[in-house]
C-alpha cells in the first residue's frame, strides 16, 4: 500500500505538471497488465502512459512483460515513457 500511494503521488504531480487533472486510485489485480487493461476498458481510455526505467537499471530487456501486454491488449494508444539515463550513476 506505501509502494502505491508514493507511486501515485510522483504519477499525480507529473501528470499536473503538464495541465491536465488526474484520476488515481490503487487496482488489484493478478498482475500489473490485467488490472491497467480492465480499468482502461472501465474508463473507455485514450491513452495509457507507461514509465519505464533505462535498460541500464532494469534487469529485463526493454521492454518489460507490463509494457509488452499492454503495447499486445490495449484498447486504445499506449505511450512508453523512459525515464532518462543518469549520467552521474
Amino acid at each position: 500500500e506505501t509502494q502505491a500511494k508514493t507511486a501515485l503521488a510522483r504519477a499525480d504531480s507529473i501528470v499536473r505538471s503538464h495541465g491536465l487533472a488526474p484520476k488515481t486510485w490503487v487496482e488489484r489485480a493478478r498482475s500489473p497488465a490485467e488490472g491497467i487493461l480492465f480499468r482502461a476498458q472501465e474508463l473507455h481510455a485514450h491513452l495509457i502512459v507507461v514509465g519505464m526505467r533505462p535498460p541500464e537499471q532494469n534487469d529485463d530487456s526493454l521492454l518489460d512483460r507490463t509494457t509488452t501486454a499492454l503495447l499486445r491488449s490495449a484498447p486504445c494508444e499506449v505511450m512508453v515513457n523512459m525515464q532518462p539515463l543518469d549520467k552521474d550513476a
